[in-house]
C-alpha cells in the first residue's frame, strides 16, 4: 500500500504487537494484515468524516521486521510497501463502531462474565457497559475463582473478562486445560504490561489481553464487541475448515472416481479411487485431458452431447467405455456437471464416476442367458402363458399363438380372463383357484377347447404359482399341451387292450357259451321228437273221439290208441318236457349273461364319467374271465349292498378289473399247476369308506418279490415269461385309476402267501381333489 498516510489524530487498528510476537508467524500475518488494511481504507475515511478522533499510533512494524515506537501526533509519516501497522489495543475497537450492524451476534443481549476483586475498576467497567449503545449486555460479576466457576457451572457466557490475579488464584485458571475445548473468548486484564505474562496467557488459551487504564476500561465495551466478532469469525472459519476437511476426506475416500477439470477440460484433481481404477498416478493425469481414457468404443455423438450439456450448466449422465493405462477396457457410469462461482460463471467441471465393468459383464451374461432362454422357450412345443400378480398376461409363446390362433402382441398386457381363449373356463378357473390357495402346482386334465379347425380338442394343463421374496404371490405360469391326439391314441390303446384281452379270453368264452348251448340243443331235439310223438298220439285220440261221437267205438281202435300211448312213452315225455324247458331256459340265461357281460366289458364307453354300480360291473368282469380262473381257483365275492353309485369311466374300469383278475388267476396257476386237485382262492370285495368306494382283489398266489414291488406300475415291466405279458396291464391300470379317476391303487404282497390290490375311487368330486393334492 504505497503512499498511504496516517494523519495526526488517526489510528489504523489492525492487530496489536503482542499478537505479532506470540504467534511467530510474521510473514503470514503481514499478508493477512495487508489485506485487512485494504478493506479498512474506506472505513477510515468514513470515520474521519464523522470526526471520530483516534488516538495516536504507538507501535509500527516496519518491513524489515523491526518494531519501532512512533508518535504520529502533530506529524505525518508514510508507510512503505509491505509495512504492517500494529497499534495498541487501547483504541483499535473504535474502528468497529461503524461495523456493529455486521456483528454475527443476533441475540437480544450478550452475556458477559466479569471476574475481579477491584471494586472501583469493576464499577467503571459496569458503567461503561451500561452506557454502551452498540450491543446490549447482561453482565455477571464474580469476585474470585470460586464464584466464577459457580457462574460457569450454571451457564456459559459469550465473553469472559478476567483479572490476571484474583484473591484465590490466577484468572487464567478459569480457562479449559485444552484450548480446543474453549467455547467462549476470554480477555485477561493485567495491571501493567509484561511480555512474559501476556505470552503465557495467550499460550494458555486467552483470546486477548489488556492493560488497566482509565481510558481502556471506558472503551472496553467497544473492544469486547470487536473481540466477539473476531471470535465468531474464527469459530466460523474453524467450522468451515472442519466441514472442508470432512468434504475433502469424503472425496478422498469416496468409492467412486472423482475428477475435477478446468473450463478447458484439463484435469486439476483426481481422487485415489480414480488412480486405483485407471492405473494412472495423480501426477500423470494432472493437466491432462480426460480423453487419455478414451477407448474409441464410445460414439463421438455421445461426447458431443456431453459437452453441449455441461457447457450450458446442465448435468450429463451416461455410460462410458474407457481404457485403463494398461490398455484394458472398462465400463463406468458418469455424472458430469458444471461448478459455478457466486456470479453463476462456470469455473470447473466435476465428474463422479463408478466402475460398472462387473455389472456390465453380469448384464451381458444375463442377456445371453435371457436370449438362450427365449430361444429355448420358443422351441418348447407346450403352451406357455405367464400371468403376473395383477392377472395380466406377461408371456405368450409361439405354441400358444398356434394353438389358440391369438398373436402374442394381442394377448400380452391383457387380463388373463379377457385374452379370448375358447375353452372350458369353469374348469380352468376352478383349478387356478385351488392352485393359488394352496400355493402348489396343480394339474387339470381333459380341458375341452376349440381348436383352429373349429373342432373340439382337449388340453392337459399344469398351473404353477410363482412366488417372490417378501411376497405371498407374484403370479403363475400356465403350461398346457394339446392331448387330443393322445386321448385318441389312449382310447385306441385301451380298446386294443380290451380286444386283446377278449382275444385271449375268446376260447374260454366260447367254452363257457358252448356248454349251455349243447344242452339247450339236446333239449330242443328232445322236444322236437317228443312233439312228433305227441302229435301222433294226439291224432289217434282224435280218431277215437270221432268214433265215440258216432257211437262206433271198437275194441280194436281202443287197442290201437293204447298201443300208440305205450309206443311213444307219453307219460315219460310229459314228465321230461318241463325239465327240458327249464334247463333250456337256464342255459339261455347263462348264455345271455355271458353275452351281456362281454357287451358291457367290451363297450368303448363314454368320455364322461357316469355313475355305475360297481358290484354289477365286477360280476360282469368275473363272468367274462371265468374260464381264466375256474380251473385253478375258487371265486369268493363279498359285495357291499350299501355301496352307492360311483362316477367312473365304465369301459376303462372294466379293463382294470379284468387285468387284476387275470393276473390273480395266473399267479395262482403258477402255484397249483403241479397239483391238479388243488385250487387257490380269489377274493373280490367292495366297501363303502365314506367318500370313497374301495375294491379289494386278493389272491393266494406266489406274491411279488420285494425287489420288483417298486416297478410293477412301470410301463413294459413284467415278471412273466416272454410272450405271456406285455408289461402294460398294471401301468394302464395305474393311469386309469390315479390320473383319470383321481383315485388310488395300492397293494400288499407277501412272498408265498399272495397279493392284495386295493383300488379306491372317489364317490364325490371333493374327495377326488383331495386325493390329487396328495399324489
Amino acid at each position: 500500500m504505497p503512499g498511504m498516510k496516517a494523519e495526526t489524530g488517526q489510528d489504523i487498528s489492525i492487530i496489536d504487537d503482542a499478537d505479532m510476537k506470540i504467534t511467530g508467524a510474521k510473514k503470514e500475518l503481514k499478508q493477512e494484515l495487508l489485506r485487512r488494511i485494504e478493506r479498512l481504507q474506506d472505513r477510515i475515511v468514513e470515520l474521519e468524516k464523522e470526526n471520530i478522533k483516534l488516538k495516536p499510533v504507538t507501535t509500527v512494524c516496519k518491513n524489515d521486521g523491526v518494531y519501532e515506537q512512533v508518535s504520529t501526533e502533530g506529524s505525518n509519516f508514510e508507510l512503505q510497501p509491505n509495512d504492517v501497522i500494529a497499534v495498541t489495543s487501547d483504541h483499535r475497537e473504535e474502528l468497529a463502531v461503524k461495523e456493529n450492524k455486521s456483528l454475527l451476534f443476533e441475540k437480544t443481549a450478550v452475556k458477559v462474565l466479569l471476574v475481579g476483586d477491584d471494586e472501583a475498576r469493576i464499577t467503571i467497567i459496569s458503567r461503561a457497559f451500561e452506557r454502551n449503545k452498540v450491543q446490549a449486555c447482561n453482565l455477571t460479576i464474580a469476585s474470585d475463582l470460586r464464584e466464577a466457576n459457580a457462574c460457569l457451572a450454571e451457564s456459559l457466557p459469550d465473553l469472559a473478562i478476567v483479572n490476571w490475579l484474583l484473591p484465590d488464584g490466577k484468572g487464567i485458571e478459569l480457562l479449559p486445560s485444552d484450548t480446543k475445548e474453549a467455547v467462549f473468548p476470554t480477555i485477561i486484564i493485567f495491571s501493567h504490561g509484561d511480555e512474559q505474562l501476556t505470552a503465557e496467557s495467550i499460550k494458555m488459551g486467552a483470546f486477548e489481553y489488556i492493560v488497566k487504564s482509565e481510558s481502556m476500561l471506558a472503551d472496553l465495551p467497544h473492544f469486547s464487541n470487536r473481540i466477539l466478532r473476531e471470535w465468531q469469525n474464527i469459530t466460523t472459519r474453524k467450522h468451515t475448515e472442519e466441514q472442508l476437511l470432512i468434504l475433502s476426506r469424503a472425496v478422498e475416500q469416496n468409492p467412486t472416481s472423482v475428477v475435477i477439470t478446468n473450463v478447458k477440460g484439463n484435469i486439476e484433481y483426481v481422487n485415489p479411487k480414480f488412480c486405483q481404477l485407471t492405473g494412472y498416478s495423480f501426477d500423470e493425469v494432472i493437466g491432462k485431458n480426460p480423453r487419455v481414457l478414451k477407448s474409441g468404443e464410445t460414439r463421438r455423438e455421445e461426447y458431443k452431447k456431453l459437452w453441449n450439456t455441461i457447457k450450458t450448466g446442465g448435468e450429463w449422465r451416461g455410460e462410458l467405455h474407457n481404457k485403463k493405462k494398461n490398455g484394458k477396457l472398462f465400463w463406468e457410469t458418469a455424472s458430469i456437471s458444471a461448478i459455478k462461482n457466486t456470479d453463476g460463471v462456470i469455473t470447473h467441471y466435476l465428474a463422479v464416476k463408478e466402475d460398472i465393468t462387473e455389472r456390465k459383464r453380469i448384464e451381458k451374461v444375463l442377456e445371453e442367458s435371457y436370449e438362450q432362454t427365449e430361444q429355448l422357450l420358443s422351441c418348447i412345443s407346450s403352451i406357455l402363458i405367464g400371468v403376473d400378480r395383477n392377472d395380466e398376461i406377461t408371456r405368450w409363446n409361439t405354441s400358444a399363438e398356434d394353438t389358440f390362433n391369438i398373436k402374442a402382441k394381442d394377448a400380452i398386457g391383457k387380463q388373463f380372463r379377457d385374452c379370448g381363449i375358447q375353452w372350458d373356463w369353469a374348469a380352468v378357473l376352478e383349478g387356478l383357484s385351488d392352485g393359488m390357495d394352496d400355493a402348489e402346482p396343480i394339474r387339470i386334465d381333459n380341458v375341452r377347447f376349440t381348436r383352429k379347425d373349429a373342432k373340439d380338442g382337449f388340453l392337459g394343463i399344469t398351473i404353477s404359482p410363482i412366488a417372490e421374496a417378501g411376497m405371498e404371490q407374484a403370479g403363475y405360469l400356465l403350461m398346457a399341451a394339446d392331448i387330443t391326439e393322445r386321448r385318441i391314441l389312449e382310447g385306441q390303446l385301451t380298446q386294443a387292450q380290451k380286444l386283446e384281452s377278449i382275444g385271449q379270453l375268446a376260447a374260454g368264452i366260447a367254452h363257457e357259451i358252448n356248454t349251455p348251448i349243447q344242452y339247450i340243443g339236446d333239449n330242443t331235439r328232445f322236444l322236437k321228437v317228443a312233439l312228433d310223438k305227441l302229435r301222433n298220439t294226439f291224432l289217434k285220440h282224435n280218431e277215437l273221439l270221432a268214433t265215440v261221437k258216432q257211437n262206433a267205438v271198437t275194441d280194436q281202435l281202443i287197442a290201437e290208441v293204447e298201443a300208440e300211448i305205450d309206443k311213444n312213452k307219453i307219460e315219460y315225455i310229459l314228465e321230461q318236457i318241463p325239465q327240458a324247458i327249464e334247463d333250456s331256459l337256464d342255459g339261455i340265461k347263462r348264455v345271455s349273461k355271458i353275452v351281456k357281460a362281454m357287451k358291457e366289458f367290451s363297450h368303448p364307453g363314454s368320455d364322461e364319467k357316469t355313475p355305475i354300480d360297481l358290484n354289477r360291473t365286477l360280476e360282469s368282469t368275473i363272468t367274462v374271465c371265468r374260464n381264466e380262473w375256474k380251473y385253478h381257483a375258487n371265486m369268493e365275492q363279498n359285495f357291499d349292498p350299501e355301496l352307492p353309485l360311483v362316477p367312473c369311466l365304465p369301459g376303462e374300469l372294466n379293463q382294470v378289473i379284468l387285468n387284476m383278475l387275470v393276473n390273480a388267476a395266473h399267479a395262482i396257476a403258477d402255484v397249483v399247476n403241479d397239483e391238479p386237485d388243488k385250487k387257490g382262492v380269489i377274493k373280490v370285495s367292495t366297501h363303502n369308506r365314506k367318500d370313497w368306494a374301495e375294491i379289494k382283489i386278493s389272491d393266494t398266489g406266489a406274491g411279488i418279490p420285494k425287489e420288483h414291488q417298486n416297478k410293477i406300475f412301470d410301463h413294459f415291466f413284467t415278471t412273466k415269461e416272454v410272450g405271456k405279458g406285455t408289461g402294460q396291464g398294471l401301468a394302464i391300470s395305474h393311469n386309469v385309476i390315479v390320473e383319470k379317476h383321481g383315485g388310488a391303487i395300492t397293494f400288499v404282497s407277501e412272498k408265498g402267501k399272495g397279493t392284495t390290490f386295493v383300488i379306491r375311487l372317489p364317490i364325490t368330486a371333493s374327495s377326488a381333489k383331495d386325493q390329487e393334492k396328495t399324489i
